[in-house]
């Protein structure tokens, strides 16, 4: 069993929330590269 996601102490975890939220939640890519190029435009619109 994993421990549960700690995003106060880790916060990575936060980013990830975020990220899957804003880029990946309830969307189907077709390609690959799709996918890749959604989450390179988030962080850099993000700037990280």
């Amino acid at each position: 069993m994993l421990p549960k996601p700690s995003p106060d102490l880790n916060p990575i975890e936060g980013f990830w929330e975020w990220l899957k939220s804003d880029v990946v939640h309830n969307v189907f890519y077709k390609r690959f590269y799709h996918h890749r190029n959604n989450i390179a435009a988030f962080m850099k619109t993000h700037q990280f």
